[in-house]
């Protein structure tokens, strides 16, 4: 079978319109497996993307309970990707969930008048490293020899910045 080549210029990626948090009054919160709380970016019928202060396995799946004034709503999701945003303080990581079915409801939970949210550039890493997140599933079917990675998170605490850079510089990874 002829697999088409998939391009990410962001012009057909999207199946569905995102929406920020502001475009959905109704969204109260989201919390993901057992009660932790998640912030969400933006949402849209196929998935969210959302800030965590724990990092999310890429291929992980999760339960993700939507609390709003209409109710509380449970789905289903995947894990694509998780990087972290920001290590100032606590650290901040940055996930993308898609919907394993989609989110229907948002529809009636959504301002009608609301514009979608402009895409936002993805910068250019300065270096690229995937940090070991294993590489995607195979398809149905294929055999996969796959390692699970270890994850090494990094938590120092404010003003030893640039005690932590020496200590980092002095390992060779």
């Amino acid at each position: 079978m002829k697999q088409r080549k998939r391009t990410f210029d962001g012009s057909d990626r999207r199946q569905w319109r995102r929406l920020t948090p502001q475009d959905v009054p109704s969204l109260k919160g989201v919390s993901i497996n057992q009660g932790t709380e998640a912030c969400v970016i933006d949402i849209s019928k196929g998935g969210m993307l959302l800030h965590t202060v724990f990092r999310l396995r890429p291929d992980m799946k999760i339960l993700l309970k939507i609390m709003t004034t209409k109710g509380v709503f449970k789905v289903s999701g995947i894990v694509l990707r998780s990087s972290i945003k920001s290590i100032s303080g606590a650290p901040l990581y940055e996930s993308a969930i898609t919907f394993e079915s989609p989110l229907t409801v948002l529809d009636d939970l959504a301002v009608k008048t609301a514009p979608a949210a402009e895409p936002r550039p993805i910068p250019a890493p300065d270096i690229v490293n995937d940090f070991g997140d294993p590489k995607p599933s195979p398809p149905p079917g294929e055999i996969s020899e796959r390692e699970d990675p270890a994850v090494l998170t990094v938590l120092a605490p404010g003003g030893l910045g640039a005690d932590l850079d020496r200590m980092l510089q002095m390992n060779d990874w």
